[in-house]
């Protein structure tokens, strides 16, 4: 007997099984059947060509049949491909030849966005590469070669990325030209606390800058294995004195015999950190908004804020001695 609907009633929406679509989609893999079927590989050659015309010279070596073999092989665009079909077959209801080509497009955008992406990075990194190695060598007229002996241990075989060492680098290079030619007292540096915020893993920078008394500021030092790194890192200078978890000593030789150097590792941000003391050198790197929580008053007069990577033109950090429009090096002086 026939099922009859109430009146008012609506019709039920047609569910879509998807289990059921994965495993059909699976069975007729549109790659097996592009590669099975001469019709499929002339069409994905056209929609190919097509692509590569579209791109440009970046692509001019890359073949239909290298393009096959890299969706073959790479599980993100499989998935895609099969996303795609299944979208056109069972949602736009697309016959089964349209329903491959609209994979196929799709996929193949996909494809050439991941591979300029890739492209794209790889030739930037190698650039980096190139100028970080470029501002290594300028540092030679700067460092020490023990401290260029560490910055090659510390910068090129930590495992940076090629940009973040040439920042890092860059950075470097930026403070000691402008000292060069503009001047920094030196002395406020030397005999001074230094306080950095944001330091993380890096005790280096305030030290290759010309400071003894360092207060490293990071949330990150209440987990003991963060700590250790750190007193690790220390040992590049040779042996540590470990006061406590949190305080270090060791000795360095800045040019005139050794110096004693002290360390101290302060587990708060620069927003929830009190003090009374006063510092000669407030410095930020790898987050230079990090010292925004640290106003003036901690800094002694004519104390320095040096910031990498900042956007200058913000106010309230005293008289900038930098061009505001170069963000890789800022240095204010406190009035």
């Amino acid at each position: 007997m026939a099922k009859y609907r109430p009146i008012g009633q609506r019709p039920k929406k047609e569910q879509i099984d998807k289990a059921k679509l994965i495993k059909e989609i699976k069975r007729t893999n549109p790659v097996r059947q592009l590669e099975q079927k001469s019709k499929n590989i002339k069409i994905f050659e056209t929609i190919f060509n097509d692509f590569k015309e579209k791109i440009g010279k970046d692509f001019s070596t890359l073949t239909a049949k290298q393009a096959l073999d890299y969706i073959r092989t790479t599980p993100d665009l499989q998935i895609e491909l099969r996303r795609q079909y299944g979208i056109a077959l069972r949602i736009a209801k697309l016959p089964v030849e349209e329903a491959k080509e609209f994979a196929l497009r799709e996929t193949i955008r996909e494809l050439f966005g991941t591979m300029t992406t890739r492209q794209n990075n790889e030739r930037y990194q190698k650039e980096q590469d190139v100028k970080a190695k470029q501002n290594f060598e300028s540092l030679k007229e700067y460092l020490r070669p023990e401290d260029l002996k560490l910055i090659l241990k510390w910068v090129f075989a930590k495992g940076y990325s090629p940009s973040d060492a040439n920042s890092r680098l860059e950075f470097f290079n930026s403070f000691f030209k402008f000292k060069k030619e503009h001047g920094i007292n030196q002395e406020i540096i030397k005999n001074n606390p230094c306080i950095y915020p944001g330091a993380g893993y890096d005790p280096h920078t305030p030290i290759l800058l010309g400071a003894r008394n360092i207060d490293l500021l990071d949330p990150t030092y209440q987990n003991q294995k963060d700590r250790e790194i750190v007193f690790e890192e220390l040992k590049r200078y040779g042996p540590v004195i470990k006061l406590s978890d949190y305080e270090y000593e060791f000795y360095k030789d800045f040019g005139n015999g050794p110096e004693l150097v002290k360390v101290n590792l302060l587990p708060w941000d620069s927003y929830t950190f009190n003090t009374k003391r006063k510092y000669g050198m407030v410095l930020a790197f790898r987050s230079a908004d990090a010292a925004d929580g640290l106003n003036n008053s901690i800094l002694m007069p004519k104390g320095y804020r040096i910031l990498g990577n900042y956007d200058a033109r913000k106010t309230g950090h005293g008289t900038l001695l930098t061009d505001p429009n170069k963000q890789g090096l800022s240095i204010f002086v406190n009035n």
